[in-house]
């Protein structure tokens, strides 16, 4: 692939230089031309120029003398190098004529409409082709002015035309100094030239139009000729290419041949070992110091590694049993009396037997709040572990996000903030007002979780918000890799005015069992769940959490979940 791609690219440059140089030559060539066609139509030009500007042919348009004429214009013709000269009077009228080839049929020019001044509509000079029996034939006119008129501002006294014959001779001299081959075609008679532009020949052509005395595209001249450079330099593209791609091909050869013999062999004995999980056939090859027997020792020791590891998956499979099976146990075991203790004490609190004095009133209440934190502490730790053992479904449904999740959380802690004075609040975008999918209970569970760290951690008299915002196709941010994009989700925010977090505590955050160490988190309770259960929640909806603080001004929760999962 590289060989042709290499091959082809060349190619391509060498082509792009043809076409460069190609454009260049015709170019050139058609600027020649032009400057040779300007250059032998200047003395026509001269004389069409000269002669209009002039006391003695104002006068002449008015006498029509033969005699002036034989004498001045007849002239004219041989130093000039004309073959006809036509006079007209200012009203379109015929005054004279003179041609060298002796033809009555262009006595006067075949006009129509306004005649010869129209051909002096858009300036005093004019210059057109016209087609006659004798061939094609060039005209340059002025209009015919006093001698002092040099910018011809004054009205015409009348129009003088000078023609040039296009015959083969005339032709024949223009291709020769532009060292091409020239034909002129009426377009009315035009047929396709046998010969077009072909860059891989070296044959280039151009074309020129010629317009009529209306101005219209009358005649057709092509040019074209065979470039000695383009052809040079084919040829030594060719010779170049041929030395280049035998050089390649034989290089190609010889990187085959050695690739078979130091690569193959080699990467046949380390196939064989993959396929058999054993590097007994690579023995050899192992003794090596080359790329493949360090290739054949990682392997070695890839297999070695593997079988340890399958025989410590065995062993961590059989304790995750194990531990499925405490788990199990335990929550039958602890769960059954500490129902009863907690249901005995709310009898005991409600005082169905007796009135309780102060001191056992307490006592009571105490053994009813430590079982309740303790069935607490049971449940997170059985809930962590189903989530990470996998063996937690979600029970998605269509719910409203405000409704149904945001302010029955608010309302469950409403009590403890009133207590504490602190002050709660929902703000919620109406784009973000929509019925969401998602398992409600675990939904409620991750926000009273924030909720309740929220309220514990900030002291009397402070603030808590929760915002909540809809994001379309946000990159979902979070302090650990794997923020991805998804097309659609719901940021919900709990923002606190509490102690805060030291940066260098952040990474504590959301492990299990890990709690801050600070003077005011030895007053409240906690067992270091709460945040990691809430982080696994999240993810198993397909959301990330994240956390942003300012020490000693307070903690900003956010986390995100789909709208759809």
């Amino acid at each position: 692939m590289v060989f042709v791609s290499f091959v082809l690219l060349q190619k391509m440059l060498e082509k792009q230089r043809l076409i460069t140089l190609f454009s260049n030559e015709e170019k050139q060539m058609r600027l020649v031309f032009e400057r040779i066609l300007e250059l032998k139509g200047k003395t026509l030009n001269t004389l069409a120029y000269d002669y209009t500007y002039w006391d003695e042919m104002a006068d002449f348009v008015a006498s029509g003398d033969k005699t002036w004429a034989a004498e001045n214009i007849n002239t004219a013709l041989a130093a000039y190098n004309a073959n006809v000269i036509w006079v007209y009077g200012r009203d379109n009228s015929f005054i004279y004529s003179i041609n060298n080839f002796k033809d009555t049929d262009i006595k006067e020019l075949p006009f129509t409409g306004n005649g010869v001044s129209g051909l002096f509509a858009s300036g005093p000079l004019c210059h057109f082709y016209i087609n006659t029996p004798k061939g094609i034939l060039e005209i340059r006119g002025a209009s015919i002015h006093p001698s002092k008129d040099v910018q011809r501002k004054t009205p015409a006294r009348g129009y003088f035309l000078a023609g040039r014959l296009w015959d083969k001779g005339y032709i024949d001299e223009i291709a020769k100094l532009c060292g091409c081959n020239i034909t002129v075609t009426a377009l009315s008679e035009k047929k396709s030239l046998p010969i077009v532009s072909d860059p891989e020949k070296g044959i280039i052509t151009f074309s020129l139009l010629l317009n009529d005395w209306n101005g219209h595209p009358a005649f057709e001249i092509t040019g074209w000729k065979e470039s000695l450079l383009i052809k040079n330099f084919n040829l030594g593209y060719k010779n170049s290419f041929f030395i280049m791609t035998a050089f390649l091909g034989i290089f190609l050869i010889i990187v085959i041949v050695l690739l078979a013999k130091w690569v193959k062999v080699p990467l046949q004995l380390i196939s064989g070992a993959l396929k058999d999980e054993n590097t007994k056939c690579a023995a050899a090859l192992q003794e090596e110091r080359t790329e493949f027997g360090d290739i054949i020792r990682i392997i070695g020791s890839f297999f070695e590694q593997k079988h340890e590891l399958e025989k410590a998956k065995l062993q961590a499979d059989a304790a995750n049993r194990a531990k499925s099976d405490f788990l199990a146990n335990m929550s039958h075991e602890l769960r059954t009396p500490l129902n009863s203790i907690i249901g005995f004490s709310e009898v005991l609190q409600d005082q169905f037997f007796g009135q309780l004095n102060e001191k056992q009133r307490q006592y009571v209440d105490n053994i009813s709040t430590s079982g309740r934190h303790l069935l607490g502490l049971i449940n997170d730790i059985l809930d962590l572990s189903k989530v990470e053992a996998g063996k937690m479904d979600l029970e998605c449904d269509s719910l409203l996000l405000k409704k149904d999740v945001l302010e029955p959380a608010l309302t469950m802690l409403g009590e403890k903030a009133l207590k504490h004075n602190i002050h709660l609040s929902l703000d919620v975008e109406p784009q973000a007002d929509i019925s969401i999918v998602a398992d409600l209970k675990k939904l409620k569970q991750i926000m009273f979780n924030l909720l309740t760290n929220a309220v514990k951690f900030t002291p009397d008299g402070g603030e808590v918000k929760v915002g909540v915002k809809r994001l379309a196709n946000a990159t979902l941010v979070a302090p650990e890799p794997g923020g991805r994009r998804i097309p659609d989700c719901i940021e919900i925010s709990v923002k606190d005015t509490g102690i805060g977090i030291k940066p260098e505590d952040l990474s504590k955050l959301f492990q299990t069992f890990s709690q801050i160490e600070s003077s005011y988190t030895k007053t409240v309770e906690g067992t270091g769940l709460g945040l990691a259960l809430t982080k696994k929640l999240v993810e198993l909806h397909g959301g990330r959490i994240w956390v942003e603080s300012e020490f000693g001004k307070g903690s900003k929760f956010m986390f995100t979940i789909p709208v759809k999962l």
